[in-house]
């Protein structure tokens, strides 16, 4: 099994279990269980033991689509961990690659962070409310946790 990015905690890991608000707008609510259902299918979250929850909402993004913003802020999350930092390049140190002949391509890189495994132990501090979106069928809460370094995170 792979270990994931190890966290640190600088203080007491949070212990917050508001329930996520459901959309009232029911376009937006279908547009926000295809996000989920993507990060689902992809197993970014999946089932597991949770001790706290995040938060989520949609934000638009262009006439007719919305980006999900994932908030590990809202119960403490964010400010109770600490990560070694680990520098991204620049545009100085991507030039100094650069010569003639060199070709290069634009890469979208905004689920990058998606690619690092989250370690265990953040795992289940890192829940996620899914009730009001996949709802299940005994009326019981759907709570399941990020497996990967989400964005907000």
């Amino acid at each position: 099994m792979r270990d994931g990015l190890k966290v640190h905690f600088q203080t007491a890991p949070p212990r917050y279990k508001r329930a996520q608000q459901d959309c009232k707008n029911p376009v937006e609510k279908e547009q926000v269980v295809k996000k989920l259902k993507k990060v689902r299918e992809r197993r970014y979250i999946a089932e597991g033991y949770v001790v706290s929850l995040t938060a989520f909402f949609p934000v638009e993004k262009g006439d007719d689509n919305i980006q999900m913003v994932y908030d590990g802020s809202v119960s403490g999350l964010k400010d109770a961990m600490w990560v070694p930092r680990f520098v991204l390049p620049t545009v100085n140190t991507h030039l100094r690659a650069v010569e003639e002949q060199t070709f290069m391509a634009d890469v979208d890189v905004g689920e990058m962070f998606l690619n690092f495994v989250l370690h265990e132990e953040p795992r289940s501090l890192s829940g996620v409310d899914l009730t009001c979106f996949f709802p299940s069928a005994d009326g019981a809460t759907v709570w399941e946790t990020w497996q990967q370094a989400a964005m907000g995170l």
